[in-house]
């Protein structure tokens, strides 16, 4: 068997909307994804306004990280994981995206995931920005893959994310689609370095 090169990390990623759950506890605000109903092949997902009843919507129980945790992060230090990215529900700590101070409960939330990891196997850090999360209460529907600063949030919201000295030391990893902008928006980042 070959071996990896020297420095080679072996982990894993998640996202917010598919694995936490609890999407409307200890003062979360609803995401566009947790508007999003389930979907087949026959009958696709919608993006709704307002809860349907007998409607399913997948974001809101997940995999119930929220609740899973612990085991959860012993299941990928029992796999070998050495470094875990995972994208942070940025409407559990801003729910509306308008606040000026985050939610206490839902930085407490992601204190107490990081704990557990730094406890468990040390993992090394990875954060992602999911561009739509929060929006919902903003009335803006806006594709995931939309560039930065379009839609209603914007700029402002984002830098405010970004300054965040609780997340220093994760690096950031941002996918944005629009490759002619790739070059404006490397030069906003580098600006809040």
């Amino acid at each position: 068997m070959k071996k990896f090169c020297d420095g080679f990390l072996w982990g894993g990623a998640t996202a917010a909307n598919q694995y936490e759950g609890a999407w409307n506890l200890d003062g979360k605000g609803p995401s566009v994804s947790d508007m999003c109903t389930n979907g087949t092949h026959t009958n696709p997902k919608r993006v709704t306004t307002v809860l349907e009843e007998n409607t399913r919507y997948p974001s809101h129980e997940a995999t119930d990280f929220y609740h899973r945790y612990k085991e959860d992060i012993a299941l990928f230090a029992e796999m070998g994981f050495k470094v875990f990215r995972m994208s942070i529900a940025w409407s559990r700590i801003y729910p509306t995206g308008m606040e000026e101070t985050p939610n206490e409960e839902g930085l407490r939330f992601y204190d107490k995931v990081f704990d557990e990891f730094d406890k468990e196997v040390g993992f090394n850090y990875l954060r992602g920005m999911h561009l739509n999360d929060s929006k919902k209460a903003l009335g803006t529907h806006v594709d995931r893959h939309d560039s930065i600063g379009e839609g209603l949030i914007g700029k402002a919201f984002f830098e405010r994310l970004m300054r965040d000295s609780r997340f220093d030391n994760m690096p950031l990893i941002l996918e944005t689609p629009d490759e002619s902008k790739w070059k404006e928006e490397i030069a906003w980042l580098k600006s809040m370095e």
